[in-house]
This record gives structure tokens, sequence and C-alpha cells, in this order.
């Protein structure tokens, strides 16, 4: 008895029909019917009834049905299991969902999706929330997406951002100026709707009752792009997801908000008797999480408070010279490299070099020297991710942007004092506020090469968090060998902070004694004076 002739018998007693159980498993009916035939004889018993036009479960085949569900759903529990084991992300994800979700929404999700789980592939169904549901309850879909609750006894519910629905008349309809309407206004309106397999559909119906008339229904069309394209040319009026809306899919179209809003809302339900695959657990994770950050983000910008009014307006409350005058916000996109040029000297590289004339390399260097090994590596790695990641058109453009930022963030202070070689001074205190940034993206990299490594297996985990336990050990070690009065860190890139001791500035006031003492020296030297015999000046 083998896997196959269960999977052939099972999906038969399902359909009972060979014609269309070798359609759907993708064999010929000859080839269908021999593995029945060898299942049978093995048994020992008939499983159908084959009649002129239909077949049927025999009493053994309705005995034997239940058992056979139950060995294949145990093997791809196996499966499924030692996959986890494995710390493998692959398999095949079935999901549903309505057309207008697979067209407007899914697209840039499964494509950031496949971005970081390349072998998982997703099988979508589209249809209608009955349908959809009914899919979960049986098993065939793994989850989906619909715009009704399902029924809450049989399956787990996942709310999800909802979505806003808005009116849409051609530019030259005698609304098209206007930014707001009442739904009552368009009691007289013809209407272009989709098929009822939209819900966008039954609820636009639904809303017009509730303003208190029935929609006069000129059209019908089979997918949302026909309504639009009638509507732009015309032929009636309509109410629209907002997503359909966006962009491009809004073109030769007067978009206008319903007084007292209107919205869809949206659930991920799966069934509570199936069990989950790790990879349909990931996609749904995925959507969840990308669906509201992007709901987050539209939210802000809606209210008008984008990321950089905010940051505008903290850095005016904190800082208000930056807000006392226009001119002085371009200004403090670079006061941060504006040090007083003191003729003071520091040591750096084993000498000692007049702050004005510090090197290019000032900054790089000690950024490379003073960062703990492992952030240091890690954050390089997550910047040069940032910016490649910047430029994959998979991923949504609020997660692009978000990494530009904090990219930007942590290398442009620094290209800009290699740029504009500033007086430096004092180490790196000046640019403390790029390592924030910079721990972000050591982490970012961090997690990612630990998804990479558990997706190969647990011992290259295990590698993983070993390299970052040392990583984390090496400063703490150095951090308890300093000398009480030394608080300055290199890492072991120069030795430590014994091996940077001659060549770099280990502290403040050590460099304040040296250049104290160099100027006592200078002014003996100009009085015609020499130290007391016996006494050393360093």
């Amino acid at each position: 008895m083998e896997l196959l002739q269960l999977k052939y018998f099972v999906n038969i007693a399902e359909t009972l029909s060979f014609t269309r159980s070798a359609e759907i498993l993708h064999v010929s009916q000859p080839a269908l019917s021999y593995q029945i035939q060898r299942l049978e004889m093995e048994l020992g018993t008939r499983l159908f009834d084959r009649g002129r036009k239909k077949i049927s479960l025999t009493p053994s085949g309705e005995v034997f049905l239940p058992l056979a569900q139950a060995v294949l759903f145990r093997a791809d529990e196996a499966v499924r299991v030692l996959r986890e084991h494995l710390g493998e992300e692959t398999g095949e994800v079935r999901m549903g969902c309505n057309p207008s979700v697979a067209t407007y929404i899914l697209p840039s999700l499964i494509a950031s999706f496949r971005a970081s789980f390349p072998r998982v592939t997703v099988q979508l169904v589209e249809s209608g929330d009955h349908e959809l549901t009914r899919g979960v309850l049986e098993g065939s879909i793994d989850f989906a997406i619909v715009t009704a609750p399902g029924a809450p006894q049989a399956v787990d519910t996942i709310p999800l951002p909802s979505e806003e629905l808005l009116v849409v008349v051609s530019p030259n309809h005698w609304l098209a100026s206007r930014k707001k309407v009442a739904l009552a206004e368009l009691a007289h309106e013809e209407f272009v709707i989709g098929s009822e397999a939209f819900n966008v559909t039954l609820q636009t119906i639904d809303a017009c009752r509730r303003a208190g008339f029935e929609p006069i229904i000129a059209y019908r069309t089979g997918s949302l792009e026909s309504v639009k394209n009638f509507v732009r040319q015309g032929l009636g009026v309509s109410i629209l997801p907002e997503k359909a809306l966006g962009g491009p899919n809004g073109a030769g179209l007067a978009i206008i908000e319903i007084e007292g809003g209107l919205t869809r809302e949206f659930n991920l339900i799966r069934g509570k008797d199936h069990s989950t695959t790790s990879a349909a657990r990931a996609l749904m994770l995925h959507i969840c999480t990308a669906l509201e950050e992007q709901a987050i983000h539209d939210r802000s910008l809606r209210a008008g408070l984008p990321a950089v009014v905010i940051a505008v307006a903290a850095m005016a409350l904190i800082w208000p010279w930056a807000a006392m005058d226009v001119r002085n916000l371009p200004r403090a996109l670079l006061y941060f490299s504006q040090f007083f040029e003191k003729p003071w000297h520091e040591l750096f590289g084993g000498e000692l070099i007049l702050v004005t004339d510090m090197p290019r390399r000032y900054v790089p260097v000690l950024l490379g020297l003073k960062l703990p090994e492992l952030m240091l590596a890690l954050a390089v790695a997550g910047l040069g991710w940032a910016f490649v990641m910047v430029f994959r058109s998979g991923l949504p453009a609020h997660r692009r942007a978000a990494l530009l930022c904090v990219a930007l963030a942590g290398s442009l202070p620094v290209a800009v004092a290699v740029a504009t070689r500033p007086a430096m001074y004092n180490g790196i205190r000046h640019f403390l506020f790029i390592l924030p940034p910079l721990a972000v993206l050591a982490g970012l990299a961090a997690g990612r090469l630990l998804e990479r490594a558990r997706q190969v297996g647990h011992a290259p985990v295990l590698a993983g968090v070993a390299v970052l336990a040392a990583g984390l050990a090496l400063p703490i070690i150095e951090m308890v060998r300093l000398h009480p009065y030394q608080y300055v860190y290199f890492n072991h890139a120069t030795g430590g902070v014994r091996g940077a001791d001659g060549r770099y500035m280990l502290d403040y006031w050590g460099l304040a004694f040296r250049q104290a003492s160099l100027d006592l020296l200078r002014r003996l030297a100009e009085e015609g004076l020499a130290p007391e015999d016996g006494r050393k000046w360093r």
C-alpha cells in the first residue's frame, strides 16, 4: 500500500468521479483506475460501486475513508514537523482572497515575502467570501482574507486594517469638483457596479439602502477595472476601494470622499481544526505586519504629521536656534561639523596634530577603532544591505523610505565630515548621534543572518548565537580591565586601550594635561628658562 494510492482513493471519494479526480490530480484516468484496482486487490475488497452514470462508496469504502484521511494527515504532519525541526521554510501555501485584494493589495506583499522566503510558493485562490470560508473549513485553503467575519465558532479570525471606500465619477460629472459627498446625493445617479463576487458591490448596495434609496444599477461588469473604464466614459458613478484608485489606477477619474466615511473591514481566517504549516504561518505574519505598517504610515500622512514635520518641530523645541531664522534650517544640516577652531593639538595615529589640520580619515578611523568589533561588522553589513534593499522593487515603498532614512542617518554625517574636513577634536563624542541608527542597522543585519542560518539548520543558528555572545563579551572584558580614570574604549583592531596608548587620545583630561605641558615648555623657552634639575616635563 502506497501513500499515492491513498491520496487517489480519498480524492475520488470526495469527488465521486474518476474523470474529475484525474483532472485535479493531473494524471490520466486509466492510470488512476489502475492504482485503485491495485489498492482494492491488496485490501481484498472493493472500495467503489461503479455504476454507468455515477460511482459510490461501498460499505468497506466508507469504513476505509476516514482511516485513509487520517494516514494522509499524519504523513503531511510528519513532513511539516521535520521541516520545522530543520528550520526550512519550504513548500506551498494555499491562500484565498477576493479578486480586488488579489489585484491591488497582494502583489507587493507576496513580492516582499518571496524576497525573504524564496523557497515558498504561494497558490492564490480567488473567490467570494462564502466560498473562501468554506475552503478554509474544509482544509483546501490554508488561510484566507475575507471582508466578512466568517464563522467564529469554526475559524480563527484575525482583524486586519480596514480600507476606505470612495465615490468615483468622470471628470466631467457635476460632482467632480467636490471633495466630499453625502450618499443621499447619489439617489438619482446611475451606478456601475461589479459582480456579486466583489464584497464591495454588496456593501455599496447596502450603504445606499441605509442612506434611504435603492441604487439605480445601469451596468454590471466582471472586474473593477471595467467598472472604472465605464465611469471614465461617463456611464455612471461607482463606489470603489481606496487601494483600487491609488496612483495610475485612479487616472481619468474624480475621486470623492463620503461624508461620515465608509470602510470595508478585512479579516484573516484560518481553520481551528487544521494544522498550519510554518510557511503558511510565516506568510500570515508577513501580511498582518505589512498591512499594519502601511496603515500606520497612511494614517500619519492623512493626519498631516509626516516624520519630517515631527522631526523639525522637535528640533525647534529642543534647539530654538534652528527655528529663529529660516536660513538656520539648512545651516543646521551641517552644524554638527562646525567646531571651534582652537589652536589645540590632538594625538592621532601617534602624532600630535593641530585640530584644524586633521586628516579626512579622522572620523572613519576612530569609528573603526572605537566601536565594538561585533557592532562594527554588523553595522557595515546592515548599511550595505539597507542600501541594496532600497532599490529592491519587491519591498513596499514605505519600508524602502524607512531603510533609506536609517541608512543615511548612520552614514551621511561621516561622509560630510570626510568631504568638508572641519576642525576635529575630542574623539567622536560629537558624532555619538549616529550610533543609534548604526545600532538599528546592526540589529537588522543580525536578524537577517540568524534567519538565513535558521533556514539551513540548527547548527548554523547555534554558531551564530555563539559568535554574538563572544562579540558581546569582548567589549565587556575590555571595559572591566580599564583604569578607573580611563573612560574611552578602543577595540582590538588597535590592541585595545593598551594598544591605543601613545597613539590615540585615551581621555579628555590626559589631552588637556599634555596641551598644558606643551604650552608651559613653549613659554619657558620664550623666556629663556629651563626646567629645574630633577624635574621632568611631559
